[in-house]
């Protein structure tokens, strides 16, 4: 259940992987800049559990999968794309994701 205020997430990824541990990291990142502390991150390797990522129909990992608030939304990769997730988070209710420098 959702606390006040608070967006829960789960990222599948498979193992501990260098891609699984960048999305580990760049989420702590999104984490602090973007939702001001204010999200909760489920980890679920899907070699440990794969039911989960069938009820998530999640098909590539990494995957992080907004749960709360509805409506749920999903983004594949490492989460180091910042334009993919500049949209990501506009579409699901943030416009503040920080811009690239374009120099």
């Amino acid at each position: 259940m959702n606390h006040m205020g608070v967006h829960q997430y789960r990222l599948y990824v498979v193992g501990d992987t260098p891609a699984g541990q960048r999305a580990r990291d760049n989420f702590k990142i999104i984490q602090e800049v973007i939702l001001s502390g204010n999200a909760e991150l489920e980890v679920v390797d899907v070699l440990k559990s794969p039911e989960r990522a069938e009820v998530d129909r999640i098909v590539a990992v990494p995957a992080l999968v907004r749960i709360e608030p509805p409506p749920s939304f999903k983004i594949i990769g490492d989460l180091s794309d910042s334009a993919h997730l500049r949209s990501f988070f506009a579409v699901a209710g943030r416009d503040d994701y920080p811009q690239e420098d374009e120099t």
